[in-house]
């Protein structure tokens, strides 16, 4: 049994690598805005979706980072971290 969790421990730390990989090469931040922490913990697991909740009973499909020293959670919409959504040429106006 102990097996079964290590494989699930290994396939949840490439999850996160994979997922920070992303943020990183879009721009993200990699500092913890509150503390200034550099190390994140993804916390959807692989194959579970997270939602942001709008307030018209709409949702955004998510992915759900946690900072493993003071607890700052930050949400990435998964269509633009995913690559489904054309990326705009950035004309430095905004």
């Amino acid at each position: 049994m102990s097996g079964e969790k290590n494989d699930e421990a290994a396939k949840a730390a490439e999850f996160t690598k994979g997922i920070y990989e992303k943020l990183l090469q879009l721009g993200a931040s990699e500092r913890c805005p509150i503390c200034g922490n550099l190390n994140w913990y993804v916390v959807d697991n692989p194959g579970m979706g997270g939602l942001v909740v709008l307030t018209d009973n709409r949702s955004i499909p998510a992915y759900t980072l946690m900072c493993d020293r003071c607890g700052f959670v930050r949400q990435h919409g998964r269509t633009v971290v995913d690559g489904l959504i054309p990326k705009k040429v950035d004309d430095g106006a905004g």
